[in-house]
Formats: C-alpha cells, structure tokens, sequence
C-alpha cells in the first residue's frame, strides 16, 4: 500500500486538522512546508487568534501576512492592557475581523464597558466571553443588553456575572441560545426564562435558594421554556422545589447537578432521587450527577446497599445510566454520582482517598484536587491522622475483595483493637498485600496475637511495620511463631519503639533459625540487653538477615558486635570500642572476649564512662593477657579508684607498653598509684597524664620514680601544674637518664626559674629526640634556643614550638640554629606572633637544612612577602616532603610564587593551603603547576573561596594529573555547577583515592552528578559531602549508584537535612558495606 503524507491529503480534511492548530504553528510552520502546503494555508479561513503577554508582538506581525477575512475567533487572554490592545487590533485590522464570530475578554472595568463596541457596528459576533470585576449595576447591564443585539450576539459566557432581576433587563426580542452565569436565586430563576424564548443551554454556578423570595410573582409566571439543556455545578435547591424548575421545561433533554451543600440529611433523601427522576424527568436522554451525603459515625450502612436500588433494570438496561458510589476516609462523607464523571472535586482538599464500589468490585481510589479523574490505587497511604475510627469498615472490602493494592499505610492513626481485628480477618484471604503499616496504632500484645493467627495464613505478605504499637515479649512470641513457618515470605519486619526485653529477641532469634525468608528485622529503641542481642549473633552466624538492635540497653548493638569480631577475627591486631559509653555488664562482656584473645595488641577505649565496676572487670585483663601493648583510656573519667585497681593489675602484666590515661580525674592520689607502679614496672615505655588536674607535689613524687625506673623513653605530662622544686626533679630525671627520647610539657606555664632549670638538664640530655613546648612568654624564649644549640650534634629529631613567640633580640640567632641543625626533620612553628621580616628566615630554613621533611607554619601571617622567600627556598631544597601553610595569609601572590617553585620540585608530595586567601586566581595558578608536577599527591585547599570557578580548574587538574590521590576542597563555596565539574572529571579519573567537599553547597542536584560519577568510578575510596544541603533525595541518589560501586568505603553524608527515615547515627559508619547491608544508606 502506498505511504500517505501530511502533503497528499485532500484539501478539505487538512483544513479540519488545521482548526486544532495555533496561528503561529499555520502560518510559520505548515506554511512553509512546501508550494501546496502554502497554497492551502492561505485558502483557509478559520484562524483562531489567541492573545496573551508574551505572544502579542508575534501575532501582531501575524496578522500582516494572514488572508483577508479568515479570522474568526479572537480571545485576549488575561492581559493586564487588553483594553488598549484590543481597540488597537480592532482599529488598525479592521478588514481582518469581517468575519469574527468569536470574542473573548477577561475581566471589564466599569470605565471599559462604557466605550466596548460603540463604533463597530460591522462585527457581527455568534459568541462572546467577557467577565466583569465588579456586580454590573443597571446602566452597563442595559449597554451590555443593547450590545447584545447590535452584534447579534447568540452565546453569552459571563462567569462571574450574578443574575438580578430587579438591575437586569435583556433586550426584546433575545436570541441568545446559549447562556452562562455565576448565580442565579430560585425564585428570579423562571424569570430569566421567560425573558429568553430563544435560550436552549443553561448553564449556572451556583442556584440558590432563597425562602424570603419564594412568593414573589416572578415564581408565578405560567410559560414553556425552549430550554434542552440545564447545568447546575452547585444546587442547593431541595428536591421538592427542583421539581417546579424542572416544569417549566418540558423540552429538557439533558441534565447536569451537584450538591454538595448539605441538602440530603439521610440515605431516603437519595432514593427519593430515583422516584423524581422516574415519575418528573423520565423523558431525559442524559443525566449527570453528584451527591454529597455526610453519615453520622454510628451509621453502619454499606456501599453495595446504597448502589442496590440503582442497579435496577430502570437505571442499568432502560436508561443506561450507571451509578458508583464513594466512602471519602477521613471526612465520613458518601459521594453517589453517575459513570462517566464529568465534575470537578473542587470541595475535596489536596488529595482524597475513597474507597469506590461499583457494581459489587470495590476499589481504593486517589482522586486529586480539581480533577474530575480517579486514580486507582495499588499504594494507599491513609496514616497520620488521616483515617478515623468509622472509617474501617468501608476500607475490610477492599482487603476482602482482592482488590489490586499492594502496599497500604496505617500508620499513626491511633484506631482501636477492634478495628484492626477487622482488618486482620480480611487479610486472611487476601492474595494482594505485599506491604502493611499498622504502627503507632495502641495495638499491644493480644492485638499482636491475633495479627499473628492471621499471618499464619497469609502468603502474599512480605513487609510488615509494627512501630510503637505497645508491644512486648508475650506478643512477640506470638510471630516469632509465624516466623517459624517455612512457607510464610514475610522479607521485612519493623518491631522498632516497643517494649522487647531479652526473652522477646531469644523467641525472634531462635524463629529466625529455620525461617528462609526474612532479610530485614528492625528493633531498634526497645529494651534489649546483652543477652538478648547475643542470641541474634549466635543463631545468625550463617544467616542472611540483617538485625538493627540501635538505641537498645547496654549499647547491645555495638558491643555484641564488637565482641563477636574480637572472638572470631583472627587476624585483628588493633581494636577500638571508643564513644560506646557501656556499662558493667557489657564491660564484664568485653573484658571476657579481650581475656581468651591472643592477637590484639592494641586497644582504644577513648571518651567512655568507666567508672569503678568497669575498671574492675578491664582490669583482669591485664592480670593475664600476653599480648596487649598499648592501652588508651583517654577521656574516659577515670579517677584515683580506677587507676588504683589499673597498678594492681599491671604489677603482674610484663607486655604493656603504652599507657594513656591523659584527661582524666587521677588527681594525687592516682599518681601515687602510678609512682608505686613506676619504681618496680620495667615494660612501661610511653605515659600519658596529662590534664589530670595534677598538682606540683605529684609531678615531685612521679619524678622521684622515673630517676629509678630506666624503661619509661616518652612522657606527656602537659596541662598540669608545675614549680621550682619540681622541675628540679625533672632536671635530675633529664640529666641521669639514658633512655629518654621524648618530652612533652605544653601549656604547663612554667616561670622563669622552672625554664632555667630545665634548660639545663635538656642540655645535658643526650637521647631526647622530640621537644614540645607550648605557651611560653617571649622572654623565656632564649633559653629553649640554648636547647636547640644543644642538641645540634645530638639526635632532636621533632621540634615543636606553638605559642612560643620569637624574641627580637634572638631571631637570627634562632633561625640560624634550626638551619644548620644536622638531625632536625619536623619544625612546626604556630601562632608564634612574628614579624613579616622574621618570617622571612623560613626561606633560609628550607634552603640549607637539608634532613628537614615536614614544614608546618600555622598562623603565623607570612603574607606574600613571606611566601615568596619561602618559594626561594624550595627552589634549592631536595628533602622537603609536606609543607603546610595555613592561615599564613599568603594571598594570590603568594600562590603563584609558591606554585612556580613547587612545579619542578621532584620531592614534596603533600602541600596544605588552608584559609590562606587564594581565591580563583590563585587557584589557577596551583592547578597550571599540578599539571606539571609529578610528585604531589596530596593537597589541600580548604576555605579559599575558590566557588565553582576554582572547582572547574580542579577538576580539569584530574583529567590530566597522573599521581594526585588526595583532594580537599571543603569550605570552598561550591554549587551545582563545581560539583557537575568535579563529577564529570571523576568518571575519567583513576588515581584520586580520597575527595572532601564538605560545608559546600552542592545540594540534591549536585549530589545526583557525584552519585552518577560514582558508578563509573573505579578508584575512590572515601568521599565527604556533609554539611552540603543534599537532603533524602541526595541520600538516595549515593544510595543507589553503590549498588554499582564496589571500592568506595567511606561516605560522610551527616548534616544535610535528612529526616528520621534515616538513621543519622549510621551516617558517619566507617565500614560503608556494612552501612549498605543494614539498609541505612
């Protein structure tokens, strides 16, 4: 068969297609086509011209080029100066609207109506549209009568415009045909008729009754109408008196109502609706409906038996008149109407679930504001309040029936037991339901029992919510029953917010053994213990299903786990149970697991409570354990008790090493303790007590036990009190020990005599290699410049001055030590208050030390003078490894002169320009230089406001650079558009490993590119995102490209707005499988 085209059709059926065609799409589109195209457009003349603010100047020019007497249709479509452009068209295309039959005008001001259509008596108009603003009083009511039949106007639109008989008088005679209103009384109603013989469509907004009129003569008025055809969208005019209107018009063939005002008080009201229609209205071709009946909350009555009476052969094979009905949750409201609806929900609120029966098959139904269309449901989400207890009885149908829903939500609506009793007899039978949310609904354990019974017979249910339902271990029981069943598909299960103790997870664990199915159980925020999650751990050794035990007893989740990795991995060297804050029982867990292992050597219990029946059961650790080396008990409130009971235990230990037990309460008492441990201790080799609030007398006494111990090397005894009498002692310590290697004494505030002394047993030291000082006045800086001096042919290794200002008198002194100084390798200088000008000896620093391999200048403002002497130095320096400047204020200078001294450097790998002011600029120049360098693989550019524009340089940086691994860009002001930069580079990229771009603001947008980036990337193994407004939709954009990810480990999404479907505190987890595995990401 020959192909038919646009251009082969016969004339006649393109110009029936052209009338469902905008002007322009004519004109400019279909005109252009091709010869006969173009003949063809301008033999048609039914152009339809559509005005609004933005297409004016393009119709304008239209209209130029458009056949003579071909429009037929003009419509001003809410302009705010239609008026002036109308009467311009009108005007100046005179000869184009000879033929308009159609006109339509927004909203006429008085001052407009009075000068509408005055001179244009050629125009002869088959319809007009127009609004008024304002109620036309009696004046504009008659121009607009006479305009009526001077343009011969036959179909009249006036929406807004509210019917007086007493200010309205239509023209004599009236051929209007067709007729458009606000509102009209009942009682004005017949006269309206009567002065329009020639009215055959009716169509009214509103009609009202009113009993203070219903005696005027008007109602008395005896004539036919012609009229075939009557709309009321909104009628509150009863039965009785509707029958009088419907009188008057014999000839009435179609009819359209609704109530929704409260005109029918009981279910009889609407069968007196059969018998009017059948015994008044018999006559009717069509006949729409919508009824709106409130029920009282005792009234039991059913869908089906308000349908019955219109399943009779009358409505179903006579009229073919098909009848539905609705019960609208939440509001105990009853909608009858007919089938196909064609009204508007306009009274129904955002978004309305019913429960829909028509002809005996019930279905869920979501039906949206202002549409006249349903859509039905497979997911009903009716919780929060919106289902009330009435309401449950119209929703069992639906569950009875099989209807096609899936996933139905419950929750937080507080209904009774015997409600959802109801709703459990119907799930019995139902082979739909995949997932059920019943949670927050004061079920408690005998209402669990009975969902239990009727799970037992459900095979369709696969995710089930029992969230704050009152619950504890006796209704637990009841489904771990259920749980046993081989054949239930039960696949997620929600316990979270009830009362479940141990004995409840023992019935859930011991079910969970032979079950084959379930994959998720929640039961997070109840009251299991130890106990209770160690059943979960034994019995689902082998098995799939991940347990959520957070926010229970005895921080439950994190220490059975922990536990169970100390027992099972044997490789494990280095553990940490830090911020689990345990208590005895699960100290006295722990401790049994840590006593029986024989591959920990290291262990962090930072930042937790420990207290006395903690520390007893940690204590038997050491009493017996071979292979513990280091122990960190930081911050964890240890007091003089507690390390009372630590001595006692070590005195037997011959393997630990470290011991830090710094930002505790040890006081006096507790370093006496330690100075009875340090005479006979010889393993000990590092201390840590600093910020115990120690007193000068302690520091005497702990000094007195190291000049007879010889194992301890390091020492951090920073923030505590010193004297004269106890430096003294430290000075002893320093001069006669051999073994000393590091000394740590910041923010001590020692005082000139104390310095002296000190100074000089450093001196005399021949082994120290690492020398903190903090917070020493600048007067008391020449004497650490002696220990510096010597330690020139010795071993310092580590020099550390923070909050040590450089003397004016000692500067070149100063910088000319540490620049020869032959074993130094880490100078970090901070906040030491320089000058531009003494800074400037950094450059000679770099220059000739040639051990040094880490530079860190922090807060000290070097400026751009400084950077560029420091650049001067690189130029020549072949050792330096890491250099960090932060807060040196080096600005856009400073970067350029760093970044052409770092371009060929062949031995620093890590650089830190952290809130040094670089901006875009200076961004450019280190982006030019890492795509030169070959050794950098770590750099760092947090808070530089570099924004988006620095991002894009960045990422072009990993397009190209074969060795940078590590990229931070936090704080930098980047959007949207950085972040599709960086992503984009990401996707190509093989050798960064880590990228931060914390405190940005990428949100949901940009987290959307990462995340696509993600799933090409091979290479990346941490990200940080926090703090970047990304929300649930970011979340869940990462979420699902690691499905497709399988090398990222970590990912730090936390403060960005995500709401409590997330479980904030796994948001920061380490392990990220894990954190996937468990659902949380």
């Amino acid at each position: 068969m020959e192909n038919t085209y646009l251009i082969n059709l016969p004339t006649e059926i393109l110009h029936h297609i052209f009338d469902y065609c905008d002007i322009e799409t004519i004109l400019l589109t279909l005109g252009r086509v091709c010869k006969r195209l173009r003949t063809i457009v301008y033999r048609y003349n039914r152009f339809h011209l559509n005005f609004t603010e933005r297409n004016i100047t393009s119709v304008e020019h239209l209209l130029r080029i458009v056949p003579n007497h071909s429009i037929i249709s003009l419509h001003m479509d809410l302009m705010e100066r239609w008026y002036e452009t109308f009467n311009s068209l009108v005007h100046k295309y005179k000869t184009r609207f000879t033929r308009l039959r159609y006109l339509g005008i927004p909203e006429v001001k008085d001052e407009y109506s009075k000068n509408l259509f005055t001179n244009e008596n050629s125009i002869e108009l088959i319809s007009l549209k127009i609004d008024f603003i304002n109620r036309p009083n009696y004046a504009i009511f008659s121009m607009l009568s006479s305009m009526l039949t001077r343009l011969n106007v036959q179909k009249l639109y006036c929406k807004w415009l509210e019917y007086n008989a007493e200010n309205m008088s239509w023209p004599i005679p009236c051929k209007l045909t067709y007729l458009k209103l606000r509102k009209c009384l009942y009682s004005e109603y017949r006269f309206l008729l009567h002065q329009l013989p020639c009215l055959k469509i009716l169509e009214l907004e509103e009609c009202i009754m009113n009993t203070e009129q219903m005696c005027t003569p008007s109602s008395n008025i005896s004539f036919i109408s012609p009229l075939t055809c009557l709309i009321i969208t909104e009628c509150s005019v009863p039965i009785e008196c509707l029958r009088s209107l419907i009188l008057a018009t014999p000839k009435l063939r179609h009819l359209k109502l609704r109530y929704w005002k409260k005109i029918f008080n009981s279910v009889v009201d609407l069968y007196d609706w059969e018998k009017f229609i059948r015994t008044e209205l018999n006559f009717l071709d069509t006949c729409e409906f919508l009824v709106s009946y409130k029920i009282a909350p005792d009234d039991k009555i059913k869908l089906q038996s308000i349908l019955d009476p219109f399943l009779e052969p009358f409505w179903v094979n006579e009229k073919r008149w098909f009848i539905g009905c609705e019960y609208v949750f939440g509001r105990s409201t009853i909608l009858l109407y007919t089938i196909p609806i064609s009204f508007h929900f306009y009274h129904c609120g955002g978004v309305c679930y019913a429960i829909s029966a028509k002809n005996n098959n019930y279905h869920s139904i979501q039906r949206l504001s202002n549409h006249k269309f349903t859509n039905t449901l497979i997911k009903l989400d009716i919780s929060h309040g919106y289902v009330h207890e009435e309401d449950i009885q119209y929703l069992v149908p639906v569950l009875e029936n099989n209807h096609p829903i899936v996933m139905m939500y419950l929750n937080r609506n507080w209904i009774k037991n015997v409600s959802v009793q109801r709703i459990i007899d119907a799930l019995q039978n139902n082979t739909t339901l995949t997932i059920l949310n019943i949670g927050c609904n004061g079920l408690g354990d005998n209402g669990l029992c009975s969902l239990s019974e009727g799970l037992q017979k459900n095979m369709t249910l696969e995710e089930l919510y029992l969230c704050n339902i009152g619950i504890g271990d006796a209704g637990v029981k009841s489904l771990a029953q259920v749980l046993q069943n081989k054949i239930n598909g039960l696949k997620i299960i929600s316990l979270a917010s009830n009362a479940i103790g141990d004995d409840g997870a023992r019935d859930l664990a011991l079910a969970l053994r032979h079950n084959k199915t379930l994959a998720k159980l929640d039961l997070t925020r109840n009251e299991i213990g130890i106990p209770g999650a160690q059943y979960f751990f034994e019995s689902l050794q082998s098995s799939p299903v991940k347990v959520s035990l957070e926010e229970n007893r005895d921080s439950c989740h994190l220490v059975v786990k922990a536990v169970s990795r100390i027992k099972n991995d044997q490789s494990l060297t280095k553990f940490s149970l830090n911020k689990i804050h345990f208590n005895h029982v699960a100290a006295e867990y722990i401790a049994d697991a840590l006593q029986k292992n024989t591959t920990i050597e290291e262990l962090d219990l930072r930042y937790n409570s420990i207290i006395t029946p903690e520390i007893i059961h940690l204590a038997n650790i050491l009493r017996e354990n071979t292979v513990l080396i280091t122990l960190n008990l930081s911050n964890s409130w240890l007091d003089a008790v507690s390390v009372q009971y630590l001595v006692q235990a070590l005195k037997h230990n011959t393997t630990l090493r470290t011991l830090n037990l710094s930002y505790n309460y040890i006081g006096c008492d507790g370093v006496a303790y330690l100075t009875e441990l340090l005479k006979t201790n010889k393993t000990l080799t590092t201390l840590d007590i600093s910020k115990n609030q120690l007193e000068k007398y302690d520091i005497q006494s702990l000094c007195i036990a190291l000049q007879i111990n010889l194992t301890i090397s390091e020492i951090f005894c920073y923030g505590n009190a010193t004297s004269l009498k106890s430096t003294r002692y430290i000075h002893n310590r320093l001069c006669a020990n051999t073994t000393f290697k590091a000394l740590h004494l910041n923010a001590n505030h020692p005082d000139k005599p104390e310095i002296r002394i000190l100074v000089d047993g450093l001196e005399s030291n021949t082994t120290i290699k690492t020398f903190d000082s903090d917070k020493v006045s600048r007067t008391r800086h020449t004497y650490y410049v002696k220990v510096i001096e010597s330690q020139t042919h010795r071993t310092l290794f580590t020099l550390a001055m923070t909050w040590v200002p450089i003397a004016e008198t000692t500067t070149e002194y100063f910088f000319s030590t540490i620049a020869n100084h032959p074993t130094l390798t880490t100078l970090n200088m901070r906040q030491n208050q320089s000058s531009d000008a003494d800074l400037d000896h950094f450059g000679d620093i770099v220059r000739n030390n040639m051990r040094l391999t880490t530079l860190c200048i922090r807060k000290n403002v070097i400026g751009n003078h400084g950077a560029q002497n420091l650049a001067s130095g690189l130029r020549d320096n072949r050792t330096l490894k890491t250099l960090i400047l932060s807060s040196a204020r080096i600005g856009v200078a400073g970067a350029k002169s760093l970044a052409d001294a770092i371009q060929d450097n062949t031995t620093l790998t890590t650089f830190v320009v952290k809130h040094d002011q670089i901006g875009v600029q200076g961004t450019e120049y280190l982006a030019n230089m890492l795509k030169v360098n070959k050794t950098l693989v770590d750099i760092d550019l947090t808070d530089n406001q570099i924004s988006d524009d620095g991002a894009q340089l960045m990422a072009d940086v990993l397009l190209q650079t074969e060795t940078l691994s590590k990229l931070n860009l936090c704080r930098n002001d980047i959007r949207v558009r950085g972040a599709k930069s960086i992503a984009n580079a990401l996707q190509n990229n093989t050798t960064l490993i880590v990228l931060d771009l914390t405190r940005n603001t990428i949100l949901r947008e940009g987290a959307h590119y990462l995340a696509n980036a993600l799933e090409m990337n091979k290479t990346l193994k941490e990200m940080y995102v926090s703090c970047n407004q990304i929300g649930d939709g970011g979340v869940e954009y990462f979420r699902v490209s690691l499905e497709k990810n399988i090398t990222l480990t970590k990912l730090h999404i936390g403060s960005n707005d995500i709401t409590n479907t997330m479980h904030k505190e796994k948001l920061y987890s380490n392990n990220l499988r894990d954190l996937m595995n468990n659902g949380f990401i």
